[in-house]
């Protein structure tokens, strides 16, 4: 049956829309002539444009002269052979590779102590220049949620969380290498956490732990003299964090019998640790107090000469880790 009225086809150039997952595009490409009958070409056409008329075959073989829309060999055996191409633009193919990416951080924790700095690991896989991306690195359980923010090609000050403005950094030269490791400064007790490492629009993050120690060295001093047994040393270490254990230790080594330990928590957070030892003077010895703490793999300690029947203690301080 025939329609009422002319049938008009119009041509739009190829747009790009945002679907689906983020950094996921469809389009649509105008192909090169498929190497199959005439005939069926034009069934095929029909069943996919079937409100307008089949274009006229020169209009989609192109001539010899190069018609417009056509390839210049297009005419040829060679041109009517040549099987369909997609073609992406720099920007669709940098799209492509990023989505295809992954965001990689450390397997483990990263431990630092307080005062110091300290680089939380994060970079894409493979390599790609993510330096016109938003980048995000976040804390979950803070408010605002934001450590750091790049974006449009800058930081974002404004959008940090106040304790760490002034106190993170990118690589800026490193983010064509896809590094975006973040520096942390002057890292603090309270920036212990787990933190995100993000790039939105990719709908990809990994996670870093940060682990924060604290400690000092361990005093010791004389607390009493057991006449029976000989003498009573005491040994304390505050500001440590996480928690620590106290070992007493021999002149070779060897763990000493000692009382409990002894563990107090400050409104800080850090914990201080003490204990007790009895040492006989029956001859000269060298006693070691040591505090340690393997999560952070931290250790101090203190060492004292213990005389035989005169003499005076002498302590000695040590640090290991």
């Amino acid at each position: 049956m025939a329609r009422k009225g002319s049938t008009q086809c119009f041509t739009a150039p190829l747009q790009q829309h945002q679907v689906g997952a983020p950094m996921e595009r469809v389009g649509g490409d105008v192909l090169e002539p498929s190497p199959v009958p005439e005939a069926e070409n034009r069934l095929r056409q029909d069943r996919l444009s079937p409100y307008c008329p089949p274009a006229p075959a020169a209009a989609r073989t192109g001539d010899a002269g190069g018609t417009p829309g056509s390839h210049p060999s297009d005419s040829s055996p060679a041109g009517r052979d040549r099987p369909a191409r997609r073609r992406k633009t720099h920007g669709q193919l940098h799209d492509f590779v990023l989505a295809e990416s992954q965001v990689v951080g450390p397997h483990q924790p990263v431990v630092a102590l307080v005062d110091d700095d300290v680089i939380l690991p994060c970079h894409v896989e493979p390599a790609e220049d993510v330096t016109a991306e938003i980048l995000e690195w976040t804390r979950s359980d803070l408010d605002p949620r934001f450590v750091h923010v790049w974006r449009s090609g800058q930081d974002v000050v404004n959008a940090r969380n106040p304790s760490y403005r002034g106190r993170t950094s990118l690589f800026i030269n490193e983010l064509k290498r896809g590094n975006i490791s973040l520096k942390l400064s002057r890292v603090k007790l309270s920036d212990k956490g787990t933190y995100e490492c993000q790039i939105p629009l990719m709908g990809k993050k990994s996670v870093v732990e940060l682990v924060v120690g604290a400690s000092t060295s361990p005093v010791i001093r004389l607390s009493g003299i057991d006449k029976s047994r000989g003498v009573v040393l005491q040994c304390e270490s505050a500001g440590w964090y996480p928690e620590p254990e106290l070992l007493w230790l021999d002149g070779e080594g060897n763990l000493l019998s000692a009382g409990p330990t002894e563990t107090l928590r400050g409104p800080d957070d850090l914990y201080t640790v003490s204990s007790r030892v009895t040492v006989e003077k029956r001859h000269s010895n060298n006693i070691t107090c040591r505090v340690q703490q393997r999560n952070t793999n931290q250790s101090r300690e203190t060492h004292i000469h213990v005389p035989g029947s005169q003499g005076v203690l002498q302590p000695i301080p040590a640090v290991l880790g």
